[in-house]
């Protein structure tokens, strides 16, 4: 019985050191991907627009009388939002 798992614990120890060269190579390839990304975009402000309530970044949005919109035309067409009864 003793012998039973012993070869067993060997086979396990065989398999495990059998892929562990790809193990470190697949570690390296993804240190040298994390240091090679592109860092992660900072978060903007967002406002919604008075027109037709879509969200853009505050830096992108045009502002005019302290309301802002998301494009010319929502700003030049100046249709009131809708409400619905949740709002």
């Amino acid at each position: 019985m003793r012998l039973i798992l012993f070869l067993f614990i060997l086979y396990l120890l065989y398999r495990i050191l059998r892929h562990l060269p790809n193990l470190i190579r697949f570690a390296l390839k993804l240190r040298e991907e994390k240091s090679t990304r592109q860092p992660r975009q900072e978060a903007h402000d967002m406002v919604s627009c008075s027109t037709c309530g879509t969200y853009v970044a505050a830096s992108q949005a045009l502002s005019q009388s302290g309301k802002y919109y998301c494009g010319e035309k929502c700003r030049d067409h100046r249709i009131p939002k809708v409400r619905t009864p949740l709002d």
